[in-house]
């Protein structure tokens, strides 16, 4: 890959999955080496199972001709510690020529060392595999229970890294390949060993099929394969279909259990459960539907660990199907065993459908924004190759830029010319048995030398937030370009300052951290931009896109994010307001979780001041335990308003799906707003509450309304 021009950056919404190979000229492997992975219960039972970790590695190494000698040293249990303990005896005394070192998953979890302690046993492990005459790749820490999303687990895989560039070592970016898959909303959950919401692991911390492919896919590129040899190794995985138990280890006794007619279970009889679902997966891809039982079925058909294995790309279709149906793993299989029992038929294979919705532009780079509308029938993926060059000239050659692709995603061009027009031609080519391809061809320009501050591709804090301290004595402007901003921090804008983005569909603050994205104070502004990624962990953190104490949010969207992954008491999903103005913005599917929660998109918590929501839309919003899915006000003085506001499509767990103004009976004002469609498990569906005097429901055409059921009287 030419990493002078060519910036991967990993798949919407996952990390950058970088790594930093030591050894120059080459990979830091070679056919006839001996490797060693050292570990713990997630080494292990990678080492054991065939679709772990380490399998995966030695087959994607050989389907790229390097053929090793390899040995499973994971313990269950293990801190780094332990492993230092036993490095001469379990590592050393095999003689290898390159060791992967997996820790402190269990050092977190147990709190059984400090961060200093951890980076010390770390650095001691390197110096004595380098006394080993051994090549060290350092694998970063994983998840810990629950597939959460810690702080101080971040902590550690930041200074595994930072070990890695001191000691001039190879570094496996298995935390942000792993938390990657997790936090992809296009991921679905597996509902294995009734863990519902896990994306990754069985059951929060040991990786099913999903987690231990992120995990692989992050060593072999610590190991130094490119976006070409990854590719390879991804057919080899999907070619094979001895890897992925269906739905647990065998060591469990998780089961799904589907009743068929007696005409359908007679249309089966000679068919092995293995064999239905061989027919009835691709089927289901090809052509995704909600499959019910039948009236009257009672022959039953249970689905256990040893009903068979399959390859990834059977498993990556069940993954798809769930995906696109909004439904958990679980249910895409029972779909699939219902539609093989039916004779279900498969297709020929078909080309992929793919668009580049937009290329955001600076002055020397260029973010595409790219969706994966269907991957053919027959197919659970596309990889992606890119060709570009200046506008008439040549477009070079393909490059790989993306890998294993069935959602939407980004990529970045960097090193490009300042003010000049550019071809490109993006080819997606799926992984049917006969691949196909679909070919998207574009221009765009980039933009002449400005001021405003362009995204590094990597994490962008530091330069914004000492762009706005430097301009808060004056009460400046920080202006942000095209494309999509990293941070690994919460952003306070505070003095006055303002930071403004080209436009809500051109500039995005991306949070990668377990942190809100803004906190505006002292009568900030930000506007033209998009705030994702958000999240708060912790009890009273309101607010995971924003944080307004006192300022204006201007023509932004606010989406996807998530406050309360853990702790309580939390409002506002999207925005928490204290006093200020949120003005013609979108507020859209973000989230406010735990217990006592309100506001999935929109809360009001304590105001202190008068506060304004404008010419707004707030949809798509939750509170799957709380009221308000759209706005919840809790709290506040009289001078409340939400004026000629869209709030549609939202749902609470209790109360208000739309807005819930009876909590504490604050006075709120909703003028001209429509308020409809809206869902709540207990109480009212739109609006809960009685809005103040001042209120209308305009009836003038083309004005927003509220809905039928909850309108207000003036």
């Amino acid at each position: 890959m030419n990493a002078t021009s060519l910036l991967p950056l990993c798949i919407l919404p996952c990390a950058l999955c970088i790594s930093m190979p030591a050894f120059a000229g080459g990979k830091a492997i070679g056919s006839g080496d001996t490797l060693v992975f050292l570990g713990d219960s997630i080494t292990d039972f990678g080492a054991k199972r065939l679709h772990g970790y380490p399998n995966l590695v030695v087959k994607g190494l050989a389907a790229n001709g390097i053929d090793v000698a390899w040995h499973g040293a994971g313990i269950a249990g293990d801190t780094s510690a332990d492993m230092l303990g036993r490095f001469d005896r379990d590592v050393a005394a095999r003689k290898p020529d390159v060791v992967t070192i997996s820790a402190g998953v269990n050092d977190v979890w147990f709190n059984k060392a400090t961060f200093e302690t951890f980076c010390a046993n770390e650095r001691a492990m390197v110096a004595k595999a380098k006394a080993a005459g051994a090549r060290v790749i350092l694998l970063s820490p994983t998840t810990a229970v629950g597939e959460n999303d810690r702080d101080d687990l971040r902590r550690f895989a930041a200074g595994v890294r930072a070990i890695a560039e001191e000691e001039g070592v190879a570094y496996a970016p298995a935390f942000e390949d792993v938390r990657a898959w997790i936090d992809d909303p296009d991921h679905p959950p597996l509902a294995l060993l009734n863990n519902a919401g896990l994306r990754a692991t069985y059951d929060g911390v040991h990786m099913a099929p999903a987690g231990d492919r992120a995990l692989a896919r992050a060593t072999l590129k610590g190991l130094g394969l490119d976006a070409d040899e990854l590719s390879h190794a991804e057919a080899a995985w999907n070619a094979d279909d001895t890897l992925v138990p269906l739905i647990a280890p065998p060591s469990s006794t998780a089961k799904i259990t589907v009743r068929l007619t007696d005409a359908e279970a007679q249309a089966v009889s000679g068919l092995t459960l293995k064999q239905i679902l061989d027919r009835g997966i691709p089927s289901l891809a090809a052509n995704p539907t909600i499959e019910a039982e039948g009236a009257g079925a009672s022959a039953a058909m249970t689905v256990t660990p040893s009903t068979g294995t399959f390859s990834y790309k059977a498993y990556d279709q069940l993954l798809l199907v769930a995906r696109i149906l909004g439904i958990r793993a679980d249910e895409a299989i029972r779909c699939a065993i219902l539609r093989g029992a039916r004779g279900g038929t498969t297709p020929p294979p078909g080309a992929p459908v793919a668009v580049v919705n937009d290329v955001l532009v600076g002055a020397d780079r260029a973010t595409f924004d790219a969706t994966v509308s269907s991957v053919g029938p027959t197919a659970s993926s596309c990889d992606v190759l890119l060709r570009y060059g200046a506008a008439g000239g040549s477009l070079g050659r393909p490059v790989r830029v993306a890998v294993g692709e069935n959602g939407s995603f980004t990529w970045m061009l960097k090193g490009l010319q300042p003010n000049t027009d550019y071809s490109y031609e993006a080819t997606f080519v799926n992984n049917a048995t006969t691949p196909q391809h679909c070919v998207v061809t574009g221009r765009f320009k980039t933009k002449a030398t400005s001021g405003a501050i362009a995204p590094s591709g990597e994490d962008d804090t530091a330069a914004i937030q000492s762009a706005i301290d430097a301009a808060a004595p004056s009460r400046g402007t920080v202006v942000l370009g095209e494309g999509i901003f990293r941070l690994s921090a919460e952003l306070m804008v505070t003095g006055g300052v303002s930071v403004a983005g080209q436009d809500m569909t051109k500039t995005t603050l991306r949070q990668t951290a377990a942190h809100r994205v803004v906190t505006i104070r002292d009568g900030s502004r930000i506007e033209g931009l998009t705030l994702t990624g958000g999240k708060t962990t912790a009890n009273w953190q309101h607010g995971a896109g924003a944080l307004v104490v006192d300022g204006t949010l201007s023509r932004c969207r606010v989406w996807h994010n998530h406050a309360g992954f853990v702790g309580n008491n939390i409002y506002g999903g999207g925005v928490n307001i204290e006093k200020g103005v949120i003005e013609q913005s979108v507020i859209a599917f973000n989230t406010a979780g735990g217990a006592a929660a309100g506001g999935g998109g929109i809360a009001w918590r304590y105001a202190s001041g008068p506060v304004l929501i404008d010419s707004c839309k707030v949809y798509g919003n939750a509170v799957p335990n709380g009221s308000g899915g759209g706005i919840a006000v809790l709290m506040g003085n009289p001078d409340l308003t939400i004026r000629d506001t869209e709030i549609t499509g939202n749902s609470a767990g209790t109360k208000g799906g739309g807005v819930d103004l009876a909590t504490y009976k604050p006075s709120v004002r909703l003028v001209d707003c429509t308020v409809s469609g809206n869902t709540a498990k207990a109480g009212e569906a739109d609006l809960s509450g009685m809005p103040a005097p001042g209120s209308s429901n305009s009836e003038e055409p083309g004005k927003a309304r509220f809905g039928a059921d909850s309108a207000p009287t003036p």
